[in-house]
């Protein structure tokens, strides 16, 4: 039995423990997945080509930062309006400390700590919290547990084309639930001050390859190239109890094993209950801002071209259905098929004799294998998104 606090919780040096989990393939079966708490979570990141803040240089390689590094740390400092000092509430500060000296569990911090980094800005998100991943393909192949970020921002469902998210699936859908956030690109972790806050790092970083990967698979749909630019587009918080506020970013590059490599990158640090406060709590809303941007023109670009896509493949389909009424008029035959070219319906009508039957089964058939060749190029989009891993 794993040793257990005073408080009855269990130390940092839990065991791994057994959980029924059901794989994407629905086959119910048992399995050992490592909780966040254990050291071997990290490892079974890292063997999975998710690097967590300081692994370049614990293990003397070379730096793998965001190309746009300078842009994020930038943009994470800049001004609000509503954070001016003239529109500052001059009690929060100390409200704020009260709070926090009273989040004794995560659930305490995500009730008083985190309205006061939310600010009124809340309801400009789709939002979900504390929800299990069940519907995500893992990034750790199933050896961790699954993702259950206390908030992560996503873009809901009308927002995504119905074409990508069927292709994308497993990839951007964390759940079920149709009302769920889609493409995930920012999370939030807490820990209470009973709490390591490795634990809350651990579990960002799975959280953010989760996003990182999404976000990689929207930019690359309909793409016969998968392009990674080495710039991050995902972002997460952790906050612990001890008033320490971090925000991370994670991209994905290729790494010194020549894999795809999701490499987390520290932006900044806030001691929220000390000098830093105001600075902090800016760079918060202003880090949700920013993923919501980047999210934004991915979700822009994967829709734009499965809109192609359709379009491509209705154009084929009408220019088929004329092929077709040209041959048939050209041999004397009665075409059996009108095609509606607003709604992309068919209506058919019977042939007029045995021997245009067959007649028209021929010309139908040629019709069908140029409109098989013809869609190949469509179909090969569609699954390109399902490449990124």
């Amino acid at each position: 039995m794993p040793r257990k606090s005073a408080s009855g919780r269990r130390t940092a040096h839990s065991a791994t423990t057994q959980t029924t989990s059901t794989p994407l393939d629905s086959t119910s079966k048992k399995s050992t997945r490592t909780q966040t708490a254990d050291f071997n979570f990290e490892q079974n990141l890292v063997e999975s080509h998710i690097y967590p803040c300081g692994f370049t240089w614990t293990n003397d390689l070379p730096d793998a930062e965001p190309v746009n590094i300078d842009t994020l740390r930038r943009r994470l400092a800049a001004p609000r309006a509503s954070l001016s000092p003239s529109r500052r509430d001059p009690s929060q500060y100390d409200n704020f400390r009260r709070a926090n000296a009273m989040c004794l569990s995560e659930s305490a911090v995500m009730t008083n700590v985190l309205p006061f980094l939310c600010g009124d800005d809340s309801l400009a998100f789709s939002t979900g919290q504390d929800m299990l991943f069940t519907n995500i393909e893992s990034v750790t192949g199933g050896a961790n547990i699954a993702p259950k970020p206390d908030l992560f921002d996503g873009a809901p469902q009308v927002q995504v084309d119905a074409q990508v998210w069927k292709a994308l699936d497993h990839l951007i859908i964390p759940t079920k639930e149709p009302a769920a956030p889609r493409a995930p690109n920012f999370f939030f972790e807490a820990k209470s001050i009973n709490r390591l806050p490795t634990e809350g790092e651990r579990q960002l970083a799975q959280d953010l390859a989760v996003g990182a990967r999404a976000i990689d698979a929207l930019r690359n749909f309909g793409s016969d190239t998968v392009d990674q630019d080495g710039n991050a587009y995902t972002i997460g918080a952790t906050y612990h109890g001890n008033g320490q506020l971090k925000l991370y970013s994670a991209h994905r590059t290729t790494d010194h094993t020549g894999q795809t490599g999701t490499y987390i990158t520290e932006l900044n640090a806030y001691a929220m209950t000390g000098d830093s406060h105001w600075d902090g709590i800016r760079a918060f809303r202003n880090s949700r801002d920013m993923a919501k941007e980047f999210r934004n023109d991915a979700l822009r670009t994967a829709n734009s071209r499965a809109r192609e896509a359709a379009e491509h493949e209705q154009h084929h389909r009408q220019d088929d259905n004329q092929d077709e009424s040209a041959d048939c008029a050209e041999h004397g035959i009665h075409s059996t098929t009108s095609f509606n070219t607003i709604t992309g319906d068919r209506s058919r009508s019977a042939p007029s004799s045995p021997s245009d039957k067959h007649a028209t089964r021929s010309k139908k058939s040629k019709v069908k294998k140029r409109r098989r060749e013809s869609s190949s190029e469509s179909d090969a989009r569609s699954r390109q998104g399902r490449k990124i891993t």
